[in-house]
């Protein structure tokens, strides 16, 4: 053992006696108290040598290293000494990482409880207080043996020294041997106050808040206990992910620095609530959806999409449309049943005008799209506005634009495209192209007048005088059609009246 506060009690009588020539004596003594009863063979297993603990013993079993600062790992190295087979079954049990953690963690729970150096010089100075007024007398009992009250004293300074020794080097001394890191303080707490226990590797905890250093690059193990009237309901890491959840009652945490560990508990009979990884999805995707309070509850899933499991406290739906997903949970501390709803939205296209949009100076041209219900232009030199559908745009250079389009809130199913605006130079009165290809390759695809007309009015006929096409909007466009069907290439007239800036007549045919 690393400490014992039994052997502190043998250590401190033993120092009674002189240091070199008594131990045998002491043993005969420890034989005759206690060897009497073969009842007592696990007891006296346990306590047998452990004034070994604090260098007071004559090495007959090649201890490496005696002193304060000896490696944790040396029990691992002296063979088998006296054939008895500890220390062969020792290594051969460290070779399992269940023991291997609950070995090497069992310091760390005693250096940090019961064996803490501020608890064991405790111990020894309540002691030594209660022997001390007694030391006299029993030197003088046992004078004949070489022993004094000075002797005696000088050996209880050398006990606490040791002890103080020990703590600085120990806690440090498992990477070399057992590649830990750290150690790292941690802070363990349940909420809300008196609510549960936490099992923490071979300790109970109860009392809050707890404070441990704990090494890093192997497990420490947790379990909530709720008390009477509670059940748990998660962990709360700070700088930590546990294993295998947050909502799993028992966990492992490896340690990479430091961290506060909350238990939390909640009252018994609670309705349970469910939790999304998402608070709406695109058409296609998937959505997990997790319920709180199943551990050790029955828990049963229903929806009309499909979900990957309908008995598991964690589930994923696939749903095509907007969708209730309902879920009921039997447990001893979460009962009855709740429900999430689905928002699915779906992915929009992005439809953008079927020519190139062109202006001149200092004219202006408006651009309609369509195909979603947000929209978000990108730069936003220009514009009207950048966060609509039809903008208005004034330009002096020509200008690509990047709009996004999307059927939800925050832009996630979405679809982009480009716009480039050119600008042509300065304005003539008005432009009127000499033809177009409606052909569907998104270049030309449209016939449109350009310029500044109040009053705008714009007729095409075909070559027998029929009236095929008529607008007052000079933002409109012609695709070619007539009565839903594309009129046959071929040359087209138009005749167009309006006014312009000062209010003169214009009309333009050709």
């Amino acid at each position: 053992s690393l400490y014992d506060v039994k052997s502190l009690a043998d250590y401190v009588i033993l120092n009674s006696l002189s240091v070199n020539s008594d131990w045998l004596n002491w043993n005969t003594i420890w034989w005759r108290g206690i060897n009497a009863t073969s009842q007592k063979k696990k007891w006296r297993y346990a306590l047998w040598d452990n004034d070994a603990t604090f260098k007071h013993y004559i090495n007959y079993t090649g201890i490496p290293n005696q002193n304060a600062n000896a490696d944790p790992c040396d029990p691992e190295s002296i063979g088998n000494p006296g054939g008895q087979g500890h220390v062969p079954i020792l290594n051969a049990l460290l070779q399992n990482p269940n023991f291997k953690q609950y070995y090497v963690m069992r310091y760390f729970d005693l250096l940090n409880g019961g064996l803490s150096c501020q608890r064991m010089l405790v111990v020894l100075d309540s002691m030594v207080n209660l022997i001390a007024p007694e030391m006299n007398q029993h030197v003088a009992r046992w004078g004949g043996w070489g022993g004094s009250y000075a002797a005696w004293y000088s050996n209880y300074q050398a006990l606490r020294n040791f002890i103080i020794q020990r703590c600085d080097s120990v806690v440090n001394g498992f990477s070399s041997c057992y590649n830990t890191t750290g150690p790292f303080k941690i802070k363990v707490n349940v909420s809300p106050p008196n609510t549960g226990q936490v099992q923490f590797n071979s300790l109970m905890l109860s009392s809050f808040v707890w404070t441990g250093n704990y090494p890093g690059n192997l497990n420490i193990l947790l379990k909530a206990l709720p008390n009477s009237g509670y059940c748990f309901d998660r962990w709360e890491l700070v700088n930590h992910t546990p294993s295998p959840n947050t909502s799993s009652d028992s966990i492992a945490v490896n340690l990479n620095t430091t961290d506060s560990i909350v238990a939390v508990f909640i009252p018994g009979t609670q309705t349970p609530s469910v939790t999304s990884s998402s608070p709406y999805i695109c058409d296609g995707e998937d959505i997990e959806l997790q319920v709180s309070g199943s551990s050790g509850s029955t828990v049963v899933w229903s929806s009309s999409s499909a979900l990957s499991c309908t008995a598991c406290s964690v589930t994923i739906a696939s749903p095509t449309a907007n969708t209730t997903v309902s879920v009921s949970i039997a447990g001893n501390c979460i009962n009855g049943s709740s429900s999430f709803n689905i928002k699915v939205y779906s992915r929009p296209v992005l439809v953008t005008p079927a020519y190139t949009p062109s202006l001149c100076i200092p004219a202006s041209t408006q651009i309609e799209l369509k195909g979603g219900i947000n929209y978000s232009w990108t730069p936003s030199t220009g514009l009207s506005c950048a966060n609509c559908a039809n903008p208005t745009i004034t330009l002096e250079n020509t200008t690509t634009y990047t709009v996004v389009t999307s059927t939800d809130p925050n832009f996630r199913c979405k679809d982009t495209k480009e716009i480039t605006v050119l600008v042509d130079g300065e304005c003539p009165e008005v432009y009127v192209p000499t033809g177009f290809s409606p052909n569907g390759d998104n270049n030309n695809d449209v016939f449109k007048v350009f310029g500044t007309v109040n009053d705008y009015h714009l007729v095409i006929y075909n070559r027998w005088g029929e009236k095929i096409y008529e607008t007052k909007s000079i933002n409109d466009t012609w695709d070619g059609k007539y009565q839903a069907e594309t009129v046959p290439s071929g040359v087209y007239a138009y005749i167009l009246t309006g006014l312009d800036v000062k209010g003169a007549p214009i009309k333009k045919a050709g």
